[in-house]
């Protein structure tokens, strides 16, 4: 979760519900803790857009997800949550969708893959691809 968010208020109560992490995500060392995570057995939930939709479909997935599952050999659990984009909490305006108390709510639960990222690949160009892996499984 991102660190700004973990601070507010109305954040604190969920935060004591599951085990959260804030992280900044301009620091790109915050990634290496993910991983030691990882490493250590402990499943991890990551939500690789980093934001909530503004137009209601698969926003840019960011590489540090990716980087994650590359580096540690984790599966990767590819799930879709529709329908929530109907709720008072979406970021889209009423003019785009009619927004509902109780909306109806879809989640899909893929099979666990494992990002293929050729070998050769070093340094960016491996992160870029296994990015690219990501979103693939993701869209």
């Amino acid at each position: 979760i991102d660190h700004t968010i973990a601070q507010a208020w109305w954040m604190k109560p969920f935060l004591k519900l599951a085990r959260a992490l804030p992280l900044n995500p301009a620091k790109p060392m915050s990634t290496r803790t993910l991983i030691k995570i990882v490493q250590g057995g402990d499943p991890l939930v990551i939500f690789p857009e980093g934001r909530i939709t503004v137009t209601g479909g698969l926003m840019k997935v960011y590489d540090g997800a990716a980087m994650v599952a590359d580096k540690t050999g984790s599966m990767v659990v590819p799930v879709r949550i529709d329908g929530l984009e109907k709720s008072y909490f979406s970021r889209l305006t009423s003019q785009h969708v009619r927004r509902r108390l109780f909306p109806k709510v879809k989640v899909t639960i893929l099979e666990p893959v494992k990002l293929e990222v050729p070998q050769e690949f070093k340094g960016r160009q491996r992160r870029t691809a296994a990015g690219a892996a990501l979103y693939q499984v993701m869209s």
